[in-house]
């Protein structure tokens, strides 16, 4: 999904049911950092966190830890 879409109820929903999906977060996107996980030398991988949504709404949507990754 390739439009900046910050429905982080669907995320919550899809994350819930398994489902592995990628999109761009919103430059405004609150987070907090869980965990930095480790990059491959020679990747286009820049960062990979595991990461929790921290805004009042998004955080009850999708409390559920998310991935970011960024290429």
């Amino acid at each position: 999904m390739d439009r900046a879409c910050n429905d982080y109820e669907l995320f919550g929903g899809w994350t819930e049911q398994g489902i592995i999906f990628a999109t761009r977060l919103k430059e405004n996107s609150v987070y907090v950092v869980i965990e930095n996980r480790e990059v491959l030398q020679n990747r286009n991988i820049i960062s990979d966190t595991v990461i929790r949504l921290v805004g009042t709404k998004a955080e009850q949507k999708c409390p559920q830890h998310l991935r970011r990754i960024v290429i």
